[in-house]
């Protein structure tokens, strides 16, 4: 497999960047594929230091206005979307002790369910479209 390279300039240096073919991005996915089957993505059991839930969300409340707390809370009852929504650190906590294949992902800004395969029927119920 042949490697392409390109020069690029930056503020007057010169670089040389290797370009990923499609068939080299392919392997390295496989190779981490065999590093971290996908069957253990589907595993869950308890945790035996899994951080309580609730204290999780208690430790988000800092720095918040307290009156909206209340509120905050409020709209995290109203379905479990929306609950999910509003607990990201408790996700985050949830996956940091799962199984990973060592790719590092950043995702910021408006980063949840609805952007991941959730979507609402014209009747506003939400299904779940299956990533290929």
């Amino acid at each position: 497999m042949k490697k392409r390279t390109k020069d690029i300039t930056k503020k007057g240096s010169r670089r040389t960047v290797h370009i990923v073919s499609p068939d080299e991005r392919t392997a390295a996915g496989k190779a981490l594929r065999d590093k971290t089957p996908r069957q253990q993505h589907g595993r869950w059991g308890e945790f035996n230091e899994r951080v309580n839930p609730i204290e999780l969300l208690h430790r988000s409340d800092a720095g918040r206005m307290n009156k909206l707390i209340a509120i905050r809370y409020g709209r995290m009852l109203e379905s479990p979307f929306a609950f999910y929504r509003g607990a990201a650190g408790v996700m985050a906590a949830n996956l940091a002790q799962t199984p990973t294949t060592g790719l590092k992902v950043q995702a910021c800004g408006d980063c949840h369910l609805l952007n991941f395969g959730g979507f609402a029927t014209p009747e506003h119920h939400l299904r779940h479209q299956r990533f290929r």
